[in-house]
């Protein structure tokens, strides 16, 4: 793993998230602070730079332009949504960090009005796919309720701890392949706003099983939804009538204890 120390810190920003993280970086050391373009026309060839840059689809901006520069790349920190959500290797496999490169992919949030109009489109396809998986999760960790939180309503994420380990790479040296999930139970505390979230998603959650279940009854059908996944299992009638085979001329099943209107 290298171990060289930087003496430019180069960044591209676009919501400002990048930009937070590079300043606060350039603060503690004390490296001359450098913007992307001006870098690719001032700095040398070999210069030694740490580099921050913001992601979208996977591909850290401004990271294809500083290798081609031929920069000397001492470390790379990536700025994202949900930082380590995906996992560091997963992350450093398809931006293309090449494996002796420190690496650190930090959480800086979302600001979609600062996108432009193809960056939205690309931007509203993502969330709403991700949106669709973190529903349906039953018991959503605090993290995953955070991300939630982060695509509905647009927030900064940034903290000066989150750099606390890129710090310790640069004063140190030391550096770990981590490949975990950011632990955001650490120092977690639910407010108001958060428990409305938690019933709101519960609420939603049963809604959503009982329409699945009102649906694949009227199929003939029985699935199991359990950790947020369909678990196709037997049909209604094998778990009534072990013994015979699924006859499909059979009544339909009785529907109306999942009726949603009452009468009064």
């Amino acid at each position: 793993m290298k171990r060289v120390k930087p003496e430019y810190i180069v960044y591209c920003s676009n919501a400002g998230h990048t930009h937070a993280y590079a300043k606060l970086f350039a603060e503690e050391t004390g490296l001359p602070l450098i913007k992307i373009d001006e870098a690719l026309k001032k700095l040398p060839e070999g210069s030694k730079i740490i580099f921050f840059g913001w992601v979208q689809n996977n591909i850290i901006q401004g990271y294809k332009q500083i290798r081609e520069k031929k920069f000397d790349v001492c470390a790379v920190v990536s700025v994202s949504m949900f930082g380590r959500g995906s996992g560091v290797k997963a992350l450093r496999n398809v931006a293309g960090v090449d494996w002796e490169i420190p690496f650190f992919p930090l959480k800086g949030g979302a600001d979609p009005s600062r996108l432009g109009l193809t960056q939205k489109m690309m931007y509203k396809t993502f969330t709403a796919k991700k949106m669709r998986e973190l529903k349906l999760l039953l018991n959503p960790t605090p993290l995953e309720m955070d991300m939630m939180r982060t695509i509905e309503r647009g927030k900064s994420t940034v903290k000066s701890r989150y750099l606390d380990i890129v710090l310790d790479w640069y004063n140190t040296g030391a550096y770990e392949e981590q490949d975990f999930e950011d632990d955001f139970s650490n120092e977690y505390k639910k407010t108001k706003i958060d428990e409305i979230d938690e019933n709101r998603h519960a609420s939603w959650v049963a809604s959503q099983k009982k329409k699945l279940e009102k649906e694949e009854l009227r199929k003939g059908t029985y699935k199991q939804h359990a950790d947020g996944y369909m678990q196709r299992g037997r049909t209604r009638e094998e778990w009534e009538n072990l013994d015979g085979a699924y006859n499909p001329d059979m009544p339909e099943a009785d529907l109306s204890k999942y009726d949603d209107n009452t009468e009064e």
